[in-house]
C-alpha cells in the first residue's frame, strides 16, 4: 500500500471538500473548506494513496483554563468506505498524536454518535477512552 499521511495543502483543498461531502452535507462547496480553517486554529491531516485523498482529520486546537493548557478537539475523523479497515484511520490519529506531543498539546478530546460501532472500535485500539458526558445543544 503506497500511503501517504501527511497535513492538508492549499491544493489539496478541493479534492477534501469533495471526500468530505461524501460524509456530511457542506452547504457551501465551493468555499466551505476555507471557511472551516479560517480561523488559523484549525489543522488538517490527510491520506493520500496513488495521488487520491482517501482519508482526512479536522483537529480544533482549543484551550482549557483549568488546567492552563492547550488541547485538540477533534471534528471528525473520514475514510472513503472502500479503505476503511485497513488502519487508515489509525495512521491520521498517529501523525496527529505526534504533533500533539511535539507542541505540548495535553490531551484530544472528541463525540461520536452511538452508532458509530467500528469507529468506537478503532478509537479504543488506539487507546483513546470513553468519557461519560452527554451533550447539549440549541439551535438559535
Amino acid at each position: 500500500m503506497n500511503l501517504e499521511v501527511r497535513f492538508l495543502k492549499n491544493d489539496d483543498i478541493k479534492e477534501t471538500t469533495k471526500l468530505i461531502n461524501n460524509f456530511f452535507d457542506i452547504k457551501d462547496l465551493v468555499n466551505g473548506y476555507k471557511k472551516i480553517t479560517r480561523n488559523g486554529l484549525n489543522k488538517s491531516i490527510i491520506a493520500v494513496m496513488n495521488n487520491e485523498i482517501i482519508g482526512h482529520i479536522l483537529i480544533e486546537e482549543k484551550y482549557d483554563a483549568t488546567e492552563d493548557k492547550l488541547f485538540y478537539w477533534l471534528n471528525y475523523v473520514c475514510v472513503k468506505d472502500k479503505y476503511k479497515g485497513y488502519g487508515i484511520a489509525s495512521k491520521m490519529l498517529n501523525k496527529m498524536e505526534t504533533f500533539a506531543k511535539k507542541n505540548n498539546v495535553y490531551c484530544i478530546q472528541f463525540k461520536s454518535s452511538n452508532f458509530r460501532k467500528k469507529a468506537h472500535a478503532c478509537y479504543l485500539k488506539n487507546n483513546y477512552k470513553k468519557v461519560d458526558t452527554t451533550v447539549f445543544q440549541k439551535i438559535i
